[in-house]
């Protein structure tokens, strides 16, 4: 009884997110920026610079991601898919990341702590990115978790190169997750050392798997900037 009640406190925790998402945001950087750039983006058909608004030097995903809600229906729209969707993707994540560890009750807590904290309340009521940056990070520590805790024969270089290409995407809303990528390779270094991999080539492998995908897939940006 006590999960189920867990439950319905999420759910009712992401329906008044969705209430209030479905609502035009009146939060400063969402009107100057956030919703600015993927407005013209809709409007030109192209990325172009938009040098009047906030962010506009910035990696620029999420704005694409705003961009399609504008081209589908607007700005509800946009503030759905880089806000709310995200923030119910997160929570899967979150539930998925826990399997392995914890039970399921202990799973629910965590997910009503990290829904329930101030900025996610705040965050559902504009248009910024943080909630799919998050979104993209938890992904790439989901597949990491999958190369890391496995068995030793049982560990495959692609949970490395799709975490590298959730963590491009990730970097390309925020380049904070450059952060979390140095702090994973040393997890890399943990992981090798521990079993006893001495040959430079497999280091190498580990690296390139991770590193290149988000490196690329981040990296566009900053050469478009500059």
């Amino acid at each position: 009884r006590l999960d189920w009640l867990l439950v319905l406190i999420i759910g009712a925790m992401s329906l008044a997110y969705l209430i209030v998402a479905l609502t035009p945001s009146l939060e400063s950087d969402s009107l100057m920026g956030h919703l600015v750039i993927p407005r013209e983006y809709a409007r030109q058909h192209a990325l172009l610079v938009v040098d009047h608004a906030y962010g506009t030097i910035f990696p620029q995903n999420a704005q694409l991601i705003s961009t399609f809600g504008f081209l589908i229906r607007g700005q509800i729209q946009a503030q759905l898919l880089v806000s709310w969707l995200p923030g119910v993707l997160s929570l899967a994540v979150v539930y998925a990341l826990g399997r392995t560890f914890v039970p399921l009750r202990s799973r629910l807590i965590a997910i009503i702590v990290w829904y329930g904290t101030y900025s996610m309340s705040y965050l559902a009521t504009s248009a910024k990115l943080d909630v799919a940056w998050s979104a993209f990070d938890l992904l790439g520590l989901l597949a990491f978790s999958n190369w890391y805790f496995a068995n030793r024969d049982d560990r495959h270089w692609r949970w490395l190169i799709l975490a590298g290409i959730f963590f491009g995407p990730a970097g390309g809303v925020k380049s904070v997750s450059l952060f979390t990528v140095i702090v994973l390779s040393l997890a890399v270094a943990v992981r090798l050392w521990r079993d006893n991999q001495r040959r430079p080539s497999r280091w190498m492998a580990a690296y390139l798997a991770l590193g290149v995908p988000s490196a690329t897939l981040a990296g566009v940006w900053v050469v478009r900037t500059f």
